[in-house]
């Protein structure tokens, strides 16, 4: 996959195509349809599984709602705005998609359209992509590259400062030298981005957890050493367990490390 190249030394990551295989699940049977009796009116008795739908939807509204609102502040340069928060809130709206598979082909296109250096075209893409998911990094990138190639430095500085926001709160949330001071990632792209930003080059991804995290070994610029990078990705996970329905009360991810 080419690469996008910023000014100021910031580089595109590599973004890295997660394959998730799940096995079928056995239907469920149906119980045998009661004997015709006659015609009864119940009182209706609401149980949480009935207003389950009802309750998440208003539940979803209500996170979309707030990430809106963390979305205006950010866009104003609130001083006080936490991008942890932002990110944290995005992870509980309706459009959270943390391996990216729904918006893969917008993606593609927005980053070839930047490598081909259309970039009226790849800013319209961005900008897209930013109405659907405003903390995915790549999308940040290609629109500093559009604005900085256009003349608009004032906009191309506002998605630094939104890209900078994004990468000091992966930062704050451990060293990534331990399973237990994992970086903390909302987004896989988020990994990415972080491995770029420390400067590891050729990063593998090892095919196991190492004690539940996502563990990269690479080249440390700095070093010159080989070095181990760890994210906590149960974030991401508990989204996948959720969307399956197959999470449940008992299973229960750390808050902290991996």
């Amino acid at each position: 996959m080419s690469r996008i190249k910023l000014p100021l030394n910031v580089r595109k990551f590599i973004f890295i195509t997660l394959a998730v295989v799940f096995s079928a699940c056995a239907p469920t049977p149906l119980a045998s349809p009661p004997a015709p009796t006659a015609t009864i009116i119940p009182t209706v008795i609401p149980t949480s599984t009935q207003n389950w739908s009802a309750t998440s939807t208003a539940i979803a509204h209500q996170t979309d709602a707030k990430f809106e609102n963390l979305v205006t502040l950010v866009k104003a340069q609130d001083p006080n705005i936490d991008f942890t928060e932002l990110r944290m809130a995005f992870a509980r709206t309706s459009q959270y998609d943390p391996y990216g598979l729904q918006y893969r082909q917008l993606r593609d296109e927005m980053v070839a359209e930047s490598d081909a250096d259309n970039f009226e075209y790849s800013l319209e893409l961005a900008n897209e992509f930013l109405t659907i998911n405003y903390i995915f990094p790549e999308a940040h990138i290609v629109a500093i590259r559009a604005y900085d190639a256009l003349n608009k430095p004032e906009d191309a500085d506002f998605h630094r400062y939104v890209l900078n926001g994004l990468v000091k709160s992966i930062l704050a949330s451990g060293d990534g030298t331990t399973p237990q001071s994992a970086y903390e990632i909302v987004l896989i792209e988020e990994e990415y981005l972080i491995l770029e930003v420390k400067g590891i080059k050729d990063p593998v991804n090892r095919e196991e957890f190492v004690e539940g995290c996502d563990t990269f070994d690479g080249f440390d610029s700095i070093s010159g050493q080989i070095i181990t990078v760890y994210f906590n990705p149960r974030i991401p996970i508990q989204s996948f367990l959720n969307s399956l329905s197959i999470y449940n009360d008992s299973y229960n991810l750390p808050s902290s490390g991996c």
